[in-house]
């Protein structure tokens, strides 16, 4: 999936907002792949790297809906965006 490895190579790069936007498509495209539980984090990851904090705490959530699994994840994610507020 190449826009997945776009989104991580944005990423490597610092350019959080082309990296969001690369996982949003990949969200919106392939909504059955398997990719898109990591891509669900991921973007929530940029979103925290833009400053966004609410949205990205939004976006863990919602990840966690998709894949439960990630739960532990996303708790020490929603935690680190709280106490940077």
């Amino acid at each position: 999936m190449a826009m997945f490895e776009m989104g991580s190579l944005y990423v490597e790069a610092e350019q959080y907002e082309d990296a969001l936007q690369a996982y949003d498509r990949v969200l919106e495209q392939f909504g059955d792949n398997p990719m898109r539980k990591q891509a669900q984090f991921l973007k929530a990851e940029q979103l925290a790297n833009l400053g966004k904090r609410s949205e990205a705490a939004r976006e863990f959530d919602v990840g966690v809906l998709v894949d439960p699994s990630l739960k532990t994840d996303a708790i020490g994610n929603v935690a680190s965006l709280v106490s940077a507020i």
